[in-house]
């Protein structure tokens, strides 16, 4: 699970990397936790003590277009640190 995380992680920064020229991904620090995805992230982002949390949240249409999915928006509601949301590109 852990290297297909980080491949997926490596093709959106690969994607990205035009428009984010110096952001950098340090895939030795990619945390994956099994539970309730909002309260793992929460708390993840709490004890790490992070500035900022960075979710990629999928648009499968016009509704979805205009509302988070339910972690994302769960994450925005109940974090105490800034979330910043992304549209990913789509898989192909």
């Amino acid at each position: 699970a852990m290297e297909s995380v980080k491949e997926r992680i490596k093709a959106v920064c690969g994607t990205m990397k035009d428009e984010l020229p110096s952001c950098r991904v340090d895939l030795n620090h990619i945390i994956i936790k099994a539970g309730h995805p909002v309260q793992e992230i929460v708390a993840a982002a709490v004890e790490g003590n992070y500035d900022l949390v960075v979710l990629g949240k999928h648009g499968h249409g016009l509704i979805d277009g205009l509302l988070l999915g339910s972690v994302a928006r769960g994450v925005v509601q109940k974090c105490p640190i800034p979330v910043l949301t992304i549209k990913l590109p789509a898989e192909a």
